[in-house]
């Protein structure tokens, strides 16, 4: 409430007394002693307005920190439920894997128990096989033995055969002396001797014979032999193959144990992940639930904030004095300076109309952050700094005045900030700050304002290697010949 409805108020009440004809009329002293009450009143109610303006800059500033640090945590949370999923999702795949291998380990444990039975049963075979060409051989041993006894047989009859041979010979003699009287002898000695060349014939195919089998016989038993050292060979290297498989098979079922190990534990993590992603989910829900509120409490701020300035601009537009009036007068008054400023450089020559309100901003190269230069720079270089400069002095919360376009754009900062850059961002961040756009919502209500006499902003001020400032901004519209040219910019610590 303004110190004129204050007064109105007051001026109503003694209407209303006077409602009733009386003799005790106010005098113009009491009249004057209940305006300057109200003076008083409407002082002490500006001033609270001013500190609830204070407050409520504070709250809304902490509002915005802690909107950003939630959104910054909902954007962590999202990114993290997303991780989880992925997380999850891998672990699903190896899962998944792990069930295979574990069928695999499975399968290969009962082949390999499979192989091992039957290498098993391939030595015993094996070694059946040994005994049986064993037993072959000795039985062609015995063979060998009966046919050299063949053989002496045999030549025992022909030694018979000839001894009958030779007696037949003997016989035919004396049958022949004998005459007619041994001719019946005769012709039995010449049976006997064709019986013995049969004899003889007979133990000579025989003999043949026989010489024949152990030739054939020698042979196998030869064969036999090798076959017994292959079916060693065989029999060793099968030996070889089932230790190799006993040990796979140990392999196998170790192999078998950690697999199904990995597979339990892959499910119990699919499960614990399956858990923590919901909740997760649930977090990151609740999360952004509260960041819609903090975001609407904050509109709600932000709203009061903006009624507060705009009570406080007309408390001071009424002439009551606050904190904030010496900052307010100093930022209005020095706008319509600059403002006169320029429009005696125009008159003068000194730059175009044109000029003075070019945007075609051109960028320094090789500066971070980046700097740009306007037509207008040299001119503000010269004009600006005997302005802007002895007001830093006003008082000590003043950080900078300047002037900015309507777009933000400053030309010409205070000398503490317009230092040359560096190759070091952070250091140019608080001391290179001229030359360059300002269009945050702050630098850009100050350069867009036209119609108010005056904005007056709370906002926090980066001033590089991750410092800030908590500061009222006041500034003025700055006109050049009618035209809205931009604004001047107070910045004071709150």
């Amino acid at each position: 409430m303004t110190s004129v409805e204050l007064k109105a108020d007051h001026l109503e009440l003694a209407v209303d007394n006077e409602s009733t004809p009386t003799d005790d009329s106010l005098d113009q002293a009491e009249l004057d002693a209940m305006t300057e009450q109200g003076d008083v009143f409407g002082t002490m109610a500006a001033r609270q307005i001013a500190g609830v303006w204070g407050e409520l800059a504070e709250i809304s500033l902490d509002l915005d920190e802690i909107t950003n640090a939630v959104s910054g945590k909902t954007d962590h949370l999202n990114q993290l439920r997303d991780e989880m999923g992925e997380l999850h999702t891998s672990n699903s795949q190896i899962g998944e894997l792990a069930t295979t291998a574990n069928n695999i380990a499975n399968e290969a444990t009962d082949s390999t128990a499979d192989t091992t039975r039957t290498v098993q049963d391939s030595t015993i075979s094996i070694k059946s096989l040994i005994e049986s060409v064993s037993g072959i051989s000795s039985r062609l041993d015995a063979l060998t033995h009966a046919l050299e006894r063949v053989s002496g047989v045999a030549a025992n009859i022909e030694a018979i055969a000839k001894q009958t041979n030779l007696l037949a010979l003997n016989a035919t003699i004396e049958a022949a002396r004998a005459g007619a009287a041994g001719k019946g002898f005769a012709v039995v000695a010449g049976e006997v001797k064709n019986l013995s060349k049969q004899t003889s014939d007979a133990t000579t195919d025989i003999t043949e014979t026989v010489a024949e089998l152990r030739t054939q016989i020698d042979m196998l038993s030869r064969d036999s032999s090798d076959s017994i050292d292959k079916a060693d060979q065989a029999n060793n290297d099968t030996i070889k193959i089932a230790n190799a498989m006993d040990d796979l098979q140990t392999i196998f079922d170790l192999l078998k144990t950690h697999v199904g190990n990995i597979h339990e534990s892959s499910q119990t993590n699919i499960n614990v992940c399956t858990h923590v992603s919901e909740s997760l989910g649930s977090f990151s829900e609740d999360v952004i639930e509260e960041s819609r509120r903090l975001d609407t409490a904050n509109g709600h701020v932000s709203q009061l904030l903006e009624l507060s300035e705009d009570l406080i601009e007309q408390v001071v537009e009424e002439g009551i004095e606050i904190e904030d009036t010496p900052f307010i007068t100093a930022v209005r008054d020095t706008a319509k300076q600059i403002g006169a400023l320029f429009e005696d450089a125009v008159r003068g020559g000194q730059i175009t109309m044109q000029d003075l309100f070019d945007e075609n901003y051109v960028p320094i190269p090789g500066v971070e952050p980046q700097q740009v230069m306007g037509k207008m720079v040299n001119l503000t270089d010269s004009i600006l700094p005997p302005v802007q400069e002895p007001l830093l002095k006003l008082d000590p919360k003043v950080t900078f005045c300047a002037a900015v376009d309507r777009n933000g754009y400053l030309p010409t900062h205070n000398a503490q900030y317009s230092k040359p850059p560096s190759d070091d961002p952070v250091w140019n961040m608080a001391n290179c700050r001229n030359r360059r756009v300002f269009n945050d919502p702050t630098g850009l209500g100050a350069g867009q304002n036209a119609t108010k006499p005056f904005l007056l902003k709370t906002y926090k001020r980066d001033m590089g290697g991750g410092v800030t400032a908590v500061m009222k901004d006041c500034s003025a519209p700055i006109t050049v010949n009618g035209q809205h040219w931009g604004g001047f910019r107070m910045g004071y610590k709150a």
